[in-house]
């Protein structure tokens, strides 16, 4: 699972790893709308 969202002035994807009970944060990336639909577009992201 994974956000995407606004941080300042940057878009950023923060990836979760997530459990029946808790819901943990791994790291936040710098990325860019084109990087976003890239991923969409080729598998890697799936919008749910």
């Amino acid at each position: 699972m994974i956000a995407v969202g606004k941080h300042n002035n940057s878009l950023v994807i923060i990836p979760y790893e997530y459990t029946e009970e808790f819901i943990t944060p791994v790291t936040v990336h710098a990325t860019t709308r084109q990087q976003i639909q890239f991923r969409l577009q080729t598998g890697r992201f799936i919008n749910e």
